[in-house]
């Protein structure tokens, strides 16, 4: 055997098993791997974890992780009612006290409110060392009739309420020399999602932010985080904006999608928090391939798209009209 003949078949042999790892896995490649040999949420047991939007979906799930993982917790939503049921639940499935527990009420959109809770976080446990950003609201509607009252709320929920949340948190880690920020994006952020134009940009902007606030933080020991799960199975499915006040919505992706259930995304997400990646992709096969086609190869992307795009989005439309 020859030299060339060698790396020929290391070549086949390379790219055959990152086709069969974008097959089989429901993350990303590296998040895959880290959850086969890397850190586990083991790491997190003592720490002080604050989880927004914790009231049910990926925070709930997530919440429930990190209790029996041994870590303290912070619930915070709107509502009350589901934080203590959320709080019950993580106490019956770990070891923690109920003091270990705490529960802070929180509408994100009331800005004034995050210092103060800040505050009761620090004097309770004494200290935070990770912020999950999870808070959010999707919308469902088409892009020539969405009114500008929904653009508004949904930037000011995903994208404004957290920036707040995220800044006096993070001068809180600079003061102390250390911490992490989690960030609940979503895979449309970083793909095409018609019918939810305002939700992706939402995201997209929260990338944008966290990308470049990442960079700001290196070498203050300060980690940032950003989790993109694609299409799970959560409430928040029932609960998407239209164009008419007050009006929710059923989101109704096209069948062939496979739904994550919140459970799965949660311990994903704790691997790659452990194991300090910048962005992890959580989804069901065909978003994963897709999204690394997106990503490295856009014209073939594009391509397809211009072929079979307007199809997918009137069956979408078809499905959106029906579900509702």
């Amino acid at each position: 055997m020859d030299l060339f003949y060698i790396l020929g078949m290391l070549v086949v042999i390379y790219f055959s098993v990152i086709i069969v790892l974008l097959v089989i896995a429901d993350s990303d490649i590296f998040t895959f791997l880290y959850s086969k040999y890397g850190k586990q949420a083991d790491q997190f047991k003592g720490k002080v974890i604050w989880i927004t939007g914790a009231s049910s979906g990926i925070g709930e799930a997530i919440a429930k992780e990190f209790a029996v993982a041994g870590a303290r917790i912070v619930l915070s939503a709107r509502r009350k009612e589901e934080l203590e049921r959320v709080k019950h639940q993580c106490l019956s499935i770990s070891t923690l006290t109920d003091n270990d527990i705490l529960v802070i009420p929180l509408d994100l959109t009331d800005l004034k409110s995050h210092e103060p809770s800040l505050r009761t976080v620090v004097k309770h446990f004494g200290k935070l060392d990770v912020l999950v950003s999870n808070a959010a609201q999707t919308q469902v509607c088409e892009f020539k009739d969405i009114a500008l009252h929904v653009d508004r709320h949904i930037f000011e929920v995903n994208v404004f309420s957290l920036i707040n949340m995220n800044r006096i948190v993070v001068n809180y880690f600079l003061e102390n020399g250390a911490g992490q920020l989690a960030v609940v994006s979503s895979v449309v952020a970083k793909f095409p999602s018609p019918l939810s134009t305002t939700y992706s940009a939402s995201k997209s902007a929260i990338q944008g932010y966290f990308n470049s606030l990442r960079m700001e933080l290196y070498g203050k020991n300060i980690d940032v985080t950003i989790i993109c799960p694609g299409l799970t199975e959560t409430p928040m499915l029932e609960k998407g904006m239209t164009n008419k006040p007050g009006e929710l919505a059923k989101i109704s992706p096209p069948k062939s999608v496979g739904r994550m259930t919140a459970e799965r995304v949660a311990n994903l997400s704790l691997i790659s928090m452990a194991n300090h990646l910048s962005e992890s992709w959580i989804a069901k096969f065909p978003t994963i391939p897709l999204l690394y086609i997106y990503q490295y190869f856009p014209l073939i992307f594009d391509l397809f798209m211009k072929l079979a795009g307007g199809k997918v989005v009137e069956q979408m439309k078809e499905h959106q009209r029906r579900s509702n």
